[in-house]
């Protein structure tokens, strides 16, 4: 009987994504120029197993067939740039750049200043991906790809983008893992060296001391079913977004914040954080106009904090930003 002749080893780990030109069709990826580095990773097969249950004099279960089959994919990535993302130019987009513009964001390009990503609601400027992911000699390809996306950071760490999202299936193949893919070797910034600002949309701002900070983007993605599809699906919606983050700052007295009275009225209020301090090396999440949801109080070693939620708010597309300068 014979066995396996090698494992997957784990850190040989390679992904390549590009955009669609048309959603579905493989617009074919090289490791030359469309290679992105991930710290984690998970890939999923997920869809509906029919079971089958028919009256027999015998109790022993059936064969279950496959209905529908699609893939589950998350991939994290460092926040970080090139080092020139001041330029604004094209040529300067973030490494990850093909999955935010999947994740329902529209880029902008501020020549001289800055590459920034707003939500688009619009359906035909929401783009789709194809994506790579090599296991060590074994290939998995992901068409049509859509994501949500979260940012995260802790004070004295780097950021972190996590994009889940599905793809539709297709059987994975032997193929040797690209040799050298082209990543970028810029350090990511660290929450440090810039303060978090609380404040009213235009005006001063209170700087409150946190730990860690997120914004999701809580993108609904649903499977577009269609008989004619292999597998039934034809592809992936981008439905809705609500997008609501946390931050935890140290509690304080009401003379010095009053985070009560936000609450309580539901006030708007800018919040702003950096990582990075070098022009070029900046991201910047911006949210105008942030809402407390929830108040509980925490802790952080012996002293009080509080676990706020919170939810951004806009009028046209205009709700948060990711900013990298």
């Amino acid at each position: 009987m014979a066995s396996n002749a090698q494992v997957l080893r784990l850190p040989r780990t390679v992904i390549l994504a590009d955009t669609e030109v048309t959603e579905g069709v493989d617009p074919g990826l090289s490791a030359s120029t469309n290679a992105i580095q991930i710290t984690e990773g998970t890939l999923t097969p997920a869809g509906e197993i029919r079971d089958r249950k028919p009256h027999s004099a015998s109790m022993s279960p059936k064969a279950p067939v496959q209905g529908t089959l699609m893939w589950d994919i998350s991939l994290t990535v460092e926040a970080k740039t090139n080092g020139s993302a001041n330029s604004g130019l094209v040529g300067d987009v973030p490494e990850f750049d093909v999955l935010m513009t999947a994740a329902g964001l529209q880029r902008v390009l501020n020549m001289g200043t800055s590459i920034e990503y707003w939500p688009e609601s619009d359906p035909t400027n929401q783009k789709t991906v194809t994506i790579y992911v090599y296991y060590d000699g074994v290939k998995h390809v992901l068409r049509a790809c859509r994501f949500n996306v979260e940012f995260n950071v802790e004070a004295g760490n780097f950021g972190a983008f996590v994009f889940t999202g599905h793809g539709l299936y297709s059987s994975p193949v032997d193929e040797a893992i690209p040799a050298t893919p082209n990543i970028l070797a810029t350090d990511p910034p660290v929450l440090a060296g810039a303060c978090v600002e609380l404040g009213s949309p235009e005006g001063s701002a209170f700087n409150p001391i946190i730990q860690n900070f997120t914004l999701n983007m809580n993108n609904a993605i649903a499977p577009r079913l269609d008989p004619c599809a292999t597998y039934a699906i034809k592809g992936f919606v981008l439905g809705d977004r609500d997008p609501q983050g946390t931050y935890n700052p140290e509690a304080t007295r009401i003379a010095d914040y009053d985070f009560w009275d936000d609450f309580e009225n539901k006030t708007q209020r800018r919040l702003e954080v950096q990582t990075g301090y070098t022009a070029g090396q900046i991201i910047e999440v911006y949210v105008p106009k942030s809402v407390i949801r929830e108040l509980p109080y925490g802790e952080r070693e012996t002293w009080r904090t509080f676990e706020i939620t919170y939810t951004a708010v806009g009028t046209d597309d205009d709700e948060c930003v990711f900013r990298f300068r």
